[in-house]
């Protein structure tokens, strides 16, 4: 029964999105359930954007401790879907940039966008702003 579990998580793997072609560590979130659960755990609030984060249960995804899963959502409050969909690709390429220097392997992100701060404000701000909030989600772990 055990070995059956772990090829129900390998085709995980396999099922799932890159989030960049060039970087095999990094996968997109695309389940509600996985969204859910993540929500329940870190949050930091940061200029620009929202960060969710917790660290994933080593008995629920054993052969996928050496990956950064991450997640991104912009509201209806953002703007009509142009405006969402420009602030997803500023969050996407944040994540694209950042996550694999300061992210941690076995960690589920998400990233909200901000009404108008996500899409305006300058994006070496909004890098500098998501860098510290990932630093502060894991000071978060470190005292729980």
């Amino acid at each position: 029964m055990v070995k059956s579990r772990e090829k129900n998580v390998e085709n995980k793997i396999i099922n799932t999105k890159l989030l960049n072609q060039n970087n095999d560590k990094i996968i997109k979130i695309l389940k509600r359930d996985d969204f859910l659960a993540i929500s329940s755990k870190f949050k930091v609030r940061a200029k620009g954007l929202n960060l969710q984060g917790r660290k994933r249960s080593v008995e629920n995804f054993p052969s996928m401790t050496n990956l950064i899963r991450v997640g991104f959502t912009c509201s209806k409050k953002v703007g009509n879907a142009v405006r969402r969909n420009n602030a997803k690709r500023r969050l996407k390429h944040l994540a694209r940039e950042c996550l694999p220097v300061v992210g941690k392997n076995g960690w589920d992100y998400i990233i909200i966008g901000h009404n108008k701060y996500t899409e305006e404000m300058n994006f070496n701000d909004l890098k500098k702003s998501f860098i510290t909030a990932v630093n502060k989600i894991h000071k978060f772990e470190k005292l729980k």
